[in-house]
């Protein structure tokens, strides 16, 4: 947790380390899937890079691949399975990108980008439908596994418009006229070659319309199989590379889920994982996110609950372990040891906050905005405008929101988030509001960057309080 010290989370570091060594890899069993779970800034990265630190993970003979919600892998599940592939590490150097493992997958996306050029040339050119407001919707579809021709207007109410963009349901009546009449949409004749099993673009095609993720998921693990087992028989008439040389076991860490749920979610889940099960290699998943990871997709427990570890569920640290680091920066007086534990309350993130704050003598603007960009780095933009709201609040609920949101559907949403997002709320209070630690420094971060705004939500506060 800093300058080389790491303290506490013992017993969630002993299982970790378990299951990075494959100690839960026994009877034949070739998936294991490791949560760590706790609210922003309690320490689940630390704790991930802290134990992976500590091993010979060379030794494992690991192909490791992660990804973040705050990595730039666009919106697209194309994408994030892209840079998932880009971001592969081994122990030693391959001699070539590992993209050129992964043929069969450019084989789909191909396949998917022949079907977004062609719609996008049968759009009209004085249409009020952009090619790109498009692509969005489709890419949308494609990432919750929708039939793209779902979006046709005979069968439009097939498509769960709550788990795509809203902009579906916004130009929904246009894209069903300019969709009904797409020659790319409906599906190809497949000849007799192609039904053989060789060349079959237009049968791939037609899987990608289907639903992209399974041919996608499929692909990715025909590929990761010739790479880390040899190609499978069924596939000597593909181009396959040679099995990478000293790496036998994938490694996959999925970081920050909840942002990286929309484009990815259905396609670990429902897909991907369970392809990986059945693969003739062993593969570790560590997924580090906010909520309880069963909580997040009913298929965890149906249908990977057999890969399952014991989920690590991190609590804020003890007040003896807050001291020992806090002591490992000189903070020794008790009165201070006190004030840094009615601040932070033992959340790692805090602490280190606590401790900036300390080190620069007080709340400098620089130090204020550092405050207000790592506590709302886990947020989207409409959770920080929520959260903001909520810095003026004696009491949050969703009378009070409503209030000063001006929205009962909006202040619902926010209410709910309000209530699960454990690293801005106070644990102690008898009604939910913001932890004074961080209400007083974000609500100064707003007066000193947009007085404005901070003006305009004090007077939005007092008008609630009085309501």
């Amino acid at each position: 947790m800093g300058s080389g010290l790491y303290v506490g989370r013992d017993a969630a570091g002993a299982q970790l380390r378990r299951v990075l060594q494959g100690q839960l890899h026994h009877d034949g069993r070739k998936l294991v899937i490791q949560s760590i779970e706790g609210p922003g800034g309690i320490g689940k990265t630390a704790l991930f890079d802290h134990v992976a630190s500590q091993l010979d993970l060379r030794s494992r003979r690991f192909l490791t691949m992660r990804i973040a919600g705050s990595d730039d892998a666009s919106q697209t599940t194309f994408r994030a399975v892209r840079y998932l592939i880009d971001s592969g590490k081994t122990a030693s150097p391959t001699r070539k990108p590992l993209r050129v493992l992964f043929p069969q997958v450019g084989e789909v996306e191909a396949a998917y980008a022949h079907i977004r050029r062609q719609i996008v040339t049968e759009l009209p050119q004085d249409g009020d439908v952009s090619p790109d407001v498009l692509m969005s919707i489709l890419d949308s579809a494609v990432s919750v596994g929708k039939p793209l021709n779902d979006l046709f207007p005979a069968t439009k109410g097939m498509l769960d418009v709550s788990a795509v963009e809203k902009k579906i349901e916004e130009n929904r009546e246009t894209i069903s006229r300019l969709l009904g009449s797409s020659v790319t949409l409906a599906r190809e004749a497949v000849s007799w070659w192609n039904k053989l099993g060789v060349g079959g673009a237009a049968a791939l095609r037609n899987s990608v319309r289907e639903n992209a993720l399974v041919p996608l998921a499929a692909a990715f693990v025909k590929d990761m199989t010739a790479a880390l087992a040899g190609y499978a028989a069924e596939d000597a008439f593909k181009p396959s590379p040679s099995k990478l040389l000293g790496v036998d076991r994938l490694l996959l860490i999925v970081d920050d889920y909840e942002t990286t749920q929309g484009i990815l979610g259905d396609f670990l889940v429902a897909h991907l994982l369970p392809a990986l099960q059945a693969a003739p290699f062993e593969t570790t998943v560590v997924i580090l996110g906010r909520d309880q990871l069963q909580a997040t997709h009913v298929s965890w427990a149906q249908h990977l609950g057999g890969s399952l570890a014991s989920p690590l569920r991190l609590d804020p640290l003890a007040r003896p372990e807050m001291e020992e680091l806090l002591k490992h920066f000189s903070v020794t007086e008790q009165s201070e040891l006190d004030r840094a534990w009615a601040d932070t309350l033992g959340y790692p993130f805090n602490v280190h906050l606590w401790l900036e704050e300390v080190g620069e003598g007080g709340r400098t603007a620089l130090m204020l905005k550092r405050f207000h960009d790592r506590t709302t780095r886990w947020m989207t933009e409409e959770q920080t405008r929520w959260l903001y709201h909520t810095l003026f609040m004696t009491e949050v609920d969703k009378r009070t929101l409503a209030q000063s949101l001006g929205d009962a559907e909006e202040a619902a949403r926010a209410n709910a988030w309000f209530q699960r997002e454990g690293s801005v709320r106070d644990p102690h209070a008898p009604v939910f509001r913001v932890r004074e630690y961080l209400r007083s420094r974000l609500a100064d971060y707003l007066r000193v960057t947009d007085p404005e705004q901070y003006e305009s939500l004090l007077r939005l506060s007092t008008n609630t309080s009085t309501a």
